[in-house]
């Protein structure tokens, strides 16, 4: 993230963040055509391992020790999810029966 300081048209300071490219190495599922992402195969199973407890996606966060934030853009399909997390994914929708999940 860059910040720079810049002064607005009424002559008041401005602070803008940019954000660099490369960020933090995820990469973000948006086509570049203007459509909306489609969910990866984690997103998939969070929402069937959701279902399938009758857990919101704090709860399913809670279970994983992430933000729920991070669960709903892996549901949507806006950021794909760490090795990591796509592992402890795998295991709790095979423990809870929806590990088959496409």
């Amino acid at each position: 993230m860059q910040r720079t300081r810049h002064m607005g048209d009424e002559g008041t300071a401005v602070a803008t963040t940019t954000k660099q490219a490369g960020g933090t190495g995820r990469a973000a599922a948006v086509p570049g055509d203007g459509t909306p992402p489609s969910p990866t195969r984690t997103g998939r199973r969070c929402l069937a391992i959701r279902k399938a407890k009758g857990w919101t996606q704090q709860e399913l966060a809670d279970a994983l020790g992430v933000a729920r934030a991070s669960v709903a853009n892996w549901e949507t399909g806006r950021i794909k999810a760490m090795k990591v997390y796509r592992l402890a994914v795998k295991a709790l929708a095979d423990e809870v029966g929806v590990g088959d999940v496409q």
